[in-house]
């Protein structure tokens, strides 16, 4: 009786073990109904085991520094271009070292990210780069872009960042993708955007073939608050309205001419779509259930997703990190587990007339969203620290006209491709839906953000865990176990409560200092259980370090108001970020130095929020941080002006109390401010005693600052040097770094590690860094001398 499956298995693990794996499926659901529901119940889950079971197989030999280096390699996807930079995977075919440079291991075969400043060859062409070979970086910030995470989910082992691209002759890569699926994409996208505004055309072409270059930053950033940037990939549900089209045309599958188009359809657009792994599990799943309705055997979908993530992680173990895959399993996951019970609410409340199938296609629409929502909502916190509390809304509102213009864009693709004016009014249609979309989106994020920010601290994951685990449980209970149900929904809704009061009264450290890495600039967060301080604000070349780095990272820690901005000097790498601070997040005061307070580089942060209140500090006047912890100002008098330059009238602050650490940020104060400010507060300094000394280091550490005469006076135990990556100023200057290191001062450095934050727990103090486990310090007690 088994002879004929395990001859069949055999044959296909003959081919290859994908192939085999593939087969087993089907023959799975030719055995009888007892044995068909022991192995599709845990088939699925044993192959999802060793899925995870496998190590990933492509690892990066060794090697440790980047390295400058010669590279021969073709391009394996197609390049995107944002901005000034094009980015594409590639594959090395050979990798030759540049003098003096030394690469260990054998590179061929090998995946890097390749990062460009000039045009690259399409998908398939060969090149010739020179640049800089370095492994990926963990993220810069906390909560900030993982790019070790993000090469690794593609089985990449470095980034190589060109100095110069030379394209060579000949191809290489699969000669149906290049020379027929990515023209037609490249062609689809031209015709778009020579069709509709670049606005529309961009969310267009991601809807219909997974190019998303073309997305406006303010689209995708509003679609993402919103919870429905799911939209912007290609997915299950793109997936489902291909098969549903071609169901309504060819009939059900449990024909052949039903089934056989139908796969056909789903192959072509996973390989139109880009074969990313959303689409390609979609498309799995979908053929898995084709197959499984032309049996006859379709009963229970949610092992068809088990399956379908199984096959894609055992033929690449890489694509465990990736976070797109993972949210898709997981949305799925939930619609699969939610829809027989709404599709059972959905038919008794259309029973009740025109008003009730109204109401089941709302509740429909709203039950789908949550599902997904609840069963993604673990790691959108760990990974976001922030829930979309409006996707719900937003999907019943917006998912109907991006489907609608999806359909129309579908249809009038292949009208399209035969003339430009066949298919033109069907896609000038979905342009104005989508341009609704789009609409109501940045509308509805202009003056509300639609999430819930939560710290991501181990109580809040448990509690969301909770949340997800309860609310699956009950969707597979109900119909079953009422009772079972009942009680699981409501432990849910427990759950929820105390997660959203721990959203709107977040647990605050009782001192907490970060120094973010916001390049060649400063931006220190100073937390005080419910108080919170910031000074500087970052650059705003080249890029907005207050929108992209400073906004978002105060969002998820659930900060929504600071006590203070305080801007040390008018140099933009200081001030640079400060207006969209300002328009961000609710701000009581904003302070400067007195001798600045006229200077012309301030208007512009005073006049984008002239609500805020202005108030210029000099030496001698002190601001309340908290109860029992005051700053101090050192630096500069209310006599001096900026005529010598804006770093000799920085903004010098002392801050200490009676139960935390010193900290004394020194702004971009220079060698004769820090000799005058030394005649003036040096016994000041040397009779304090402080416990525990942070000095934010002057001007980035450079030589310039940190004297020796200062070091020894503030006798401190730990620095903080804010400084960019490979900046053209030579920060900080060793001549600084040995002058610390030899006064045994613990140096923490943005460019190196990213951000840094020291937080005081009970009486120890921690240090972190962004992906790396915190580390005791030293313990601190609290000094009751302080004044």
């Amino acid at each position: 009786m088994l002879l004929r499956p395990i001859a069949a298995f055999a044959t296909a693990l003959l081919a290859s073990w994908p192939v085999a794996l593939a087969v087993t499926p089907v023959l799975i659901l030719q055995r009888r109904e007892s044995r068909l529901r022991l192995a599709w119940g845990w088939l699925p889950a044993v192959l999802l085991a060793i899925a995870f079971a496998i190590p990933a197989r492509r690892m990066p030999p060794e090697w440790g520094e980047p390295q400058v280096v010669r590279v021969d390699a073709w391009v394996a996807s197609r390049p995107r271009t944002r901005g000034k930079s094009t980015r594409a995977w590639v594959q090395v075919e050979r990798l030759s070292r540049e003098a003096g440079a030394s690469v260990a291991g054998d590179w061929r075969g090998r995946r890097l990210l390749l990062r460009a400043r000039s045009p690259l060859p399409p998908f398939g062409g060969r090149c010739r780069v020179s640049g800089v070979l370095r492994p990926g970086r963990g993220p810069r910030n906390f909560f900030g872009y993982d790019e070790r995470t993000h090469i690794a989910a593609h089985a990449a082992v470095g980034v190589l960042d060109a100095a110069s691209v030379e394209t060579l002759a000949g191809w290489r890569g699969p000669a149906w993708r290049r020379e027929l699926v990515e023209p037609l994409r490249t062609r689809i996208v031209e015709r778009l955007h020579a069709t509709l505004a670049a606005r529309e055309a961009g969310v267009l072409a991601a809807l219909l073939v997974g190019v998303r270059d073309g997305v406006e930053r303010e689209v995708a950033a509003s679609w993402r608050a919103l919870g429905i940037s799911h939209l912007l990939a290609i997915s299950g549900m793109h997936v489902g309205l291909v098969a549903g089209a071609v169901l309504l045309w060819a009939g059900p599958p449990r024909r052949r001419r039903g089934l056989a188009l139908l796969l056909g359809a789903l192959g072509a657009y996973v390989l139109l779509g880009g074969c990313g792994p959303s689409v390609v599990r979609a498309g799995i799943m979908a053929a898995w259930g084709a197959v499984a309705a032309y049996l006859g055997r379709m009963r229970r979908p949610l092992p068809i997703l088990i399956g379908a993530v199984s096959l894609l992680l055992l033929e690449s173990p890489e694509r465990r990190h990736d976070l797109g895959l993972q949210l898709s399993a997981l949305a799925t996951c939930g619609i699969l587990v939610w829809a027989r019970p709404l599709m059972h609410l959905t038919r008794r409340l259309a029973r009740w007339g025109p008003g009730g199938r109204a109401t089941a296609w709302l509740v429909l629409g709203a039950g789908v969203s949550l599902a997904a929502q609840c069963a993604t909502f673990p790691l959108l916190l760990l990974r976001f620290g922030a829930i979309p509390w409006s996707a719900p809304v937003a999907n019943w509102c917006l998912v109907p006209l991006a489907n609608s213009a999806l359909v129309l864009a579908l249809a009038g693709l292949p009208l399209q491709l035969l003339s430009d004016t066949l298919g033109r009014p069907l896609w000038l249609v979905a342009g104005a839906l989508l341009h609704a979309a789009i609409e109501i989106g940045e509308r509805a994020t202009l003056h509300v953000d639609p999430r819930l920010y939560v710290e991501t601290h181990p109580a809040s994951i448990l509690l969301a865990i909770v949340v997800a685990a309860a609310l699956l449980g009950a969707g597979l209970c109900l119909g079953i176990r009422r009772r079972t149900a009942v009680a699981l929904i409501s432990l849910a809704l427990v759950a929820a409560c105390m997660l959203v009061l721990d959203a709107r009264q977040p647990a605050q450290p009782s001192w907490r200092v970060e120094a973010l890495d916001v390049g060649q600039g400063d931006a220190l967060l100073l937390t005080l259980r419910d108080r919170v301080w910031l000074i500087d604000a970052g650059d705003l070349r080249p890029v907005d370090q207050g929108s992209s780095t400073i906004v978002p990272h105060l969002r998820r820690l659930g900060i929504r108001r600071l006590c203070g901005l305080l801007l040390s000097h008018p140099h933009r790498d200081h001030y640079g970020g400060a207006a969209s601070v300002l328009g961000a997040v609710a701000v009581d005061t904003l302070y400067v130095a007195r001798a600045s307070l006229a200077a012309n580089a301030y208007r512009e942060v005073f006049d984008s929020a002239p609500a805020v209140p202005v108030r210029g500090v000099a030496a001698g006047d002190r601001i309340h941080l908290a109860p029992g912890y005051v700053a101090r100002v050192l630096w500069p008098d209310a006599s001096d002006s900026p005529q010598s330059g804006a770093n000799a009238v920085s903004l010098v602050v002392w801050a200490r109390g009676a139960r935390y650490p010193d900290l004394l940020a020194m702004g971009d104060l220079e060698a004769d401010g820090e000799a005058a400010l030394l005649s003036r507060w040096r016994r000041d300094l040397e009779s304090a005693g402080a416990e525990f000394l942070i000095l934010k280091a002057g001007h980035h550490g450079s030589d310039t600052s940190s004297t020796p005469p200062l070091l020894d006076a503030a006798d401190a135990e730990l620095a903080l040097v804010s400084v960019g990556r490979r900046n053209r100023y030579g920060h900080p200057s060793e001549r600084t770094l040995t002058a610390l290191r030899t006064r045994h001062v613990h140096v923490l450095r943005t460019d190196q590690d990213g951000a840094a934050r020291l937080q005081l727990r009970g009486t120890t103090l921690w240090v972190e860094r962004p992906g790396a486990r915190p580390s005791v310090l030293e313990s601190y007690v609290a000094d009751s001398n302080c004044n």
